[in-house]
């Protein structure tokens, strides 16, 4: 019958500090890029903001008593 033994390994400071930024980078970073590769560009988001502005000025005219 074997026994089995609890062994505690512990990582030299280096590789622990690899595996922390290779962690960061697959979450945090990769995650950042991802978002900002689906935005809108600025221009493109002011027009559409605009062109909707717009439109509720005009509902408002045309709701507007005469």
């Amino acid at each position: 019958m074997h026994s089995t033994q609890e062994t505690s390994i512990t990582m030299p400071s280096e590789m622990e500090r690899e595996n922390a930024i290779e962690h960061w980078l697959r979450t945090e970073v990769a995650a950042t890029y991802d978002a900002y590769s689906k935005a809108k560009p600025l221009d493109e988001t002011w027009q559409r903001l605009e062109a909707r502005m717009n439109q509720i000025d005009r509902e408002k005219i045309d709701e507007a008593p005469q």
